[in-house]
């Protein structure tokens, strides 16, 4: 049986990587953008 923690921890970690991935989308966006633009 998964401990209260263990199981906090496993869908924690999935909203850390999610969160940090929202700057480098963000800025993968402006990249292709700034491509895009003529």
């Amino acid at each position: 049986m998964a401990s209260p923690r263990a199981s906090l921890l496993l869908l924690s970690v999935p909203a850390r990587l999610l969160l940090a991935s929202i700057p480098l989308v963000a800025l993968w966006l402006a990249v292709l953008w700034a491509v895009a633009l003529p």
